[in-house]
């Protein structure tokens, strides 16, 4: 793991344990009885809220999720990517409340009810029963695994799915049933579990030297397209192109990638120090198509084609389905000069003058099936 990397984990959980440790030594109690105050009248809406992460109906819309997979997978015949949400969500949601039913028995702290009434604060440590599971709150744990879920899978409904989750999390405070470090710690683990099957993974490809590549560059650019992508697992966009090159330059193996200014992905592979080219077989062609004829700025494109980004080699953006992927480390970029053109021609190319950029980036893996 790079120390970077490192070092920004091992900060985000100080920070982490901080707001832990604040919450329970400063707000937790003061927010409880605070929460004891609130009318009556208001639970009812509470609850309403609470019960959109209750069990009965997680179990019943993951099981309704679960069944529709499978009666789609084997009614084509074949699984499609698409279709792989119908089993992450439910997933994600119940083995996250799994894991959360079990660290309530282990931890056992008491809920807001005994300090109320009894005075008791604090946990207790191996005891099950309802009094004694407050931390941490299952409800925000799967609260927020279902709508991280949700985040990762459907980019559009993030802020929705979120703003839903935090939701169900406080109406667990307000109705006094937990704690503000319950429904944090809740919230966290349920998001850190949303994560975890959705870690980028290199996909299964073998390293070849480009010079044993067989495809003739003419039908592997030309007729076949390619995809140009750049940035990282997180934030990345590609764009389908049919102009492009490989070769040799300054006795490196090189390849060249011709992309206009006025594209989404031209800007990420301006911030970028690599940049890939994916090839796919004959059955991705509408998925490249797609990628051509539509922005990233509007359109998650992987989830409107089913193509997957991975992180590959040096961390450069590359797809699961390709059956050849480039990651060339960017060496030279040079804008056209339409007063070079030689062939008066080429300006028809242009009619709204949005010159392409050159990049020329050295061939640093070569990934094949």
């Amino acid at each position: 793991m790079p120390k970077r990397e490192s070092s920004h984990r091992a900060l985000a959980g100080f920070g982490v344990v901080a707001v832990l440790v604040v919450c329970y030594f400063v707000l937790d109690r003061p927010v409880a009885r605070f929460a004891e105050r609130i009318p009556a009248g208001l639970n009812a809406l509470f609850h309403g809220v609470s019960f959109l992460a209750g069990l009965p109906l997680i179990t019943t819309a993951g099981a309704v999720m679960v069944a529709l997979y499978f009666i789609r997978v084997y009614g084509q015949g074949r699984p499609r990517r698409r279709l792989v949400p119908l089993i992450y969500l439910p997933a994600a949601t119940l083995t996250a409340s799994l894991a959360t039913e079990t660290l309530k028995v282990v931890l056992a702290r008491y809920r807001p009810g005994m300090l109320i009434d009894s005075g008791l604060y604090g946990f207790t440590f191996w005891k099950a029963g309802y009094w004694f599971n407050s931390f941490p709150s299952g409800h925000a744990t799967v609260a927020f695994a279902l709508g991280g879920a949700v985040a990762l899978t459907f980019p559009r409904w993030r802020g929705p799915a979120l703003v839903l989750a935090a939701l169900v999390a406080l109406s667990r405070v307000l109705l006094n049933l937990h704690y503000l470090s319950d429904i944090v710690a809740g919230g966290l683990l349920g998001i850190g579990w949303a994560l975890v099957p959705r870690r980028p993974r290199v996909p299964d490809f073998r390293s070849i030297n480009p010079a044993e590549v067989r495809d003739n560059p003419f039908r592997l650019i030309g007729e076949d397209w390619m995809l140009v992508t750049a940035g990282t697992t997180r934030a990345w966009n590609t764009m389908t192109a049919s102009w492009g090159g490989l070769g040799v330059l300054w006795s490196r193996p090189v390849a060249f990638a011709f992309i206009r200014p006025t594209r989404y992905t031209f800007g990420f592979v301006e911030r970028s120090a690599r940049f890939s080219l994916c090839f796919f077989g004959e059955e991705w062609r509408e998925a490249l198509k797609f990628c051509g004829t539509r922005s990233g700025r509007d359109t998650d494109k992987a989830q409107a084609t089913g193509l997957a980004p991975v992180a590959g080699p040096a961390g450069a953006v590359i797809f699961e389905q390709a059956r050849l992927a480039l990651i060339c480390r960017k060496l030279h970029a040079q804008d056209l000069d339409p007063a070079r053109f030689v062939d008066p021609a080429l300006h028809d190319e242009y009619p709204e003058q949005d010159y392409h950029r050159v990049y020329v980036g050295e061939v640093e893996h070569c990934l094949a099936r």
